[in-house]
């Protein structure tokens, strides 16, 4: 877990000046280390479209490099935030990320270079992208748990956590709880222009990046939120639907559908709003509300 409930500033609701600032430091070295020094790595050729993984020809080296930078940024984010860096450390790359994530062009400018046949395409790519970018925030997390129990190895407690079926049914329904529940928040979060087609339904316009992030920040705060305080499990189990949210979408997204809106409607618009957050949007973002939900989850549970 990136916050330890033994700790007494967990619960507190007036969080010691020491910690918001390691906390600062961390979402700063993250940002400055791999958000600005390796964004050459992930900016998209055109300026105007989202950043992207897989629909990039180099981007699989890219990404081998990238997770590499994760790594690092990991183990600079819990050096900066000692000595409680194995809880904190964690925010380093998603805050990396989310430099990223504010740089990216649209969905909507990405549209609007295919056609009906080749937007689907796009769309059927996409839905696997956020798979990528959460490996590499959980590359940066494993980084932080490695240095953890490598300097701290003298002084952490050798315990051992036992799954039972039932937190394992915990796990479980949190990733599925939090799939449903974030696909709806952030239809109803990520607003827009809205329109009715007859035959499509509802649609809605390309939200702008400060609507993207609003909404899925809210939208992960409140599931891990509920995840904590409801099934008593961590912010990972939340972070997963970060990648499953655009799969369910555009499991939804029918190749008719893509045809009617090439036809009749402008590429700025959407059948559901979550297919207009670009993957690196959705894991930046929706990471670091899931760790802001589950933090806030623990600082208002009564001390045993």
């Amino acid at each position: 877990m990136p916050l330890n409930p033994e700790h007494s500033w967990s619960k507190d609701l007036k969080l010691p000046w020491a910690i918001k600032i390691r906390i600062m430091v961390v979402m700063a070295v993250g940002a400055a280390a791999m958000g600005v020094l390796c964004w050459p790595l992930a900016a998209p050729a055109d300026p105007l479209a989202p950043v992207s993984l897989l629909l990039d020809g180099t981007g699989w080296p890219n990404a081998a490099i990238i997770a590499a930078a994760a790594f690092v940024t990991g183990l600079a984010g819990y050096l900066a935030a000692w000595p409680y860096g194995g809880y904190i450390a964690v925010l380093a790359v998603p805050s990396a990320l989310a430099v990223w994530a504010l740089r990216s062009g649209s969905v909507a400018a990405l549209m609007q270079q295919h056609d009906a046949l080749e937007r689907h395409a796009v769309f059927a790519t996409l839905k696997w992208e956020p798979l990528l970018w959460l490996g590499v925030v959980a590359v940066g997390y494993a980084a932080t748990k490695l240095a953890d129990s490598t300097l701290n190895s003298a002084k952490t407690s050798t315990k051992r956590r036992i799954y039972t079926s039932a937190s394992f049914s915990n796990a479980l329904l949190a990733i599925l709880g939090s799939t449903v529940a974030s696909q709806l928040c952030i239809t109803l979060l990520a607003q827009d222009v809205r329109l009715t087609d007859q035959n499509i339904g509802s649609l809605v316009g390309q939200p702008v990046i400060g609507q993207i992030a609003f909404a899925v920040l809210v939208t992960f705060g409140l599931v891990a939120f509920a995840a904590k305080k409801l099934l008593n499990v961590g912010c990972v189990w939340p972070a997963i639907a970060t990648a499953l949210v655009p799969l369910a979408a555009a499991a939804q997204l029918k190749t008719a559908v893509v045809q009617m809106l090439v036809e009749r409607w402008p590429a700025v618009f959407f059948p559901n709003a979550v297919l207009a957050v670009a993957p690196v949007q959705m894991v930046a973002f929706g990471t670091l509300g899931s760790i802001a939900g589950y933090w806030l989850a623990l600082r208002h549970q009564k001390p045993e």
